[in-house]
Formats: structure tokens, sequence, C-alpha cells
């Protein structure tokens, strides 16, 4: 009983930005060591993952993804491929339900002789709950690269 009620003091304590970096950092080391069980743990069981792109003036999505489709799909990506994810947090706005972090992510795919460079800013909600810190939503608006 005791731990329940630390756990909803904890869930409703105000966040920090030092701990929502802390938690984007967290995410990051877990993708690029292929850790997808302690990636995906990082996310709410109702998270949802979107893919969106400029084309003009359109912005057009590719696809909505649910935990386990994401998890399937990172996992057939990394088993034909090396992925390393670059991020670099630009915002990140504490609100009175959780925060919006923006980070700028560069990630490299390598497949056989081929090298893809994949960039985009991402949008992640993240929430205190009893379990710690979750992303409920991640989306990446794809963008050039800089070259």
């Amino acid at each position: 009983m005791i731990a329940a009620i630390l756990a909803l003091a904890a869930a409703s304590a105000p966040l920090s930005d030092a701990e929502v970096r802390a938690f984007v950092a967290r995410q990051e080391r877990a993708w690029n060591a292929g850790d997808l069980d302690a990636y995906f743990a990082a996310f709410a069981p109702s998270a949802l993952f979107a893919d969106k792109a400029a084309n003009g003036a359109e912005l057009i999505t590719y696809g909505v993804s649910t935990v386990a489709e994401a998890r399937a799909n990172s996992r057939r990506l990394m088993a034909k491929s090396t992925v390393r994810e670059t991020g670099q947090v630009l915002t990140v706005n504490i609100g009175p339900g959780g925060a919006k972090v923006l980070t700028r992510v560069v990630t490299r795919i390598e497949t056989s002789a081929r090298v893809r460079m994949v960039c985009a800013d991402r949008v992640q909600e993240v929430r205190p709950t009893p379990q710690g810190l979750k992303s409920f939503r991640q989306t990446d608006y794809i963008r050039r690269c800089p070259r």
C-alpha cells in the first residue's frame, strides 16, 4: 500500500528538464545497444509512433504504428542492418501533464555495403507514470540530412 502511494506521488511530482533529458538519453543508449526490450519499456503500452515528411507545402504521414508493430519493425531492421542513432535534444517544454520533447535525430543504417542516413525532428510526449517516465507518442518528421 505504501509503495503504491509513493509511486503515485512520484508520478504526480513536477518534471524537471534534467530528468526528461536523461530519459531521452536512456532511450538512445538502449536503441544503440540493440536492447529493444529496454527501449520499448520506455513507452506506454498505448503509445503510437508516426513518421511524417513534407512534400512541398503538404505534410504526408508515412505510417502510424503501435508499440507491438514498432517493435516488430525494429527487430526486422536490426536483424539485417547495423543501426546507430544520434540525437540532440533541442527543447523540453514541461506542462501540467508531462513534457513535449523536440530532438534532432540522425540515424545511420548500414546494410551490407550500403550506408543510408535518415534525419528527423522527433517530437515525443513524455509523462510520469507509477512505473517512471513513459513516452506516449513519438512522431518523426523526416527531413533532408545536412551535407
